[in-house]
């Protein structure tokens, strides 16, 4: 918003015109992303997807070798 108000001052001049309006779009994107986050598209929802995946897997395979421990047969070999 401050690249706007100090950058683009002379209207009459339609390039300066576009770029103070694209200046404020940016900028109310920006508020609107920091007021109500970016859900689905941020990075700490992306990484804790990530992790509950992990974790998941962690824990099939942890039930998966529990149930292939049930089943195993110890062998000895003389010596």
């Amino acid at each position: 918003l401050a690249t706007a108000m100090l950058f683009h001052t002379n209207f009459a001049s339609q390039n300066e015109l576009l770029h103070f309006e694209k200046d404020l779009a940016i900028s109310g994107g920006m508020f609107v992303l920091a007021a109500a986050g970016a859900g689905r598209f941020s990075v700490v929802w992306v990484l804790s997807g990530y992790n509950r995946q992990r974790q998941r897997d962690k824990e099939m395979v942890a039930a998966l070798l529990a149930v292939e421990n049930q089943f195993s047969v110890e062998v000895r070999l003389p010596v």
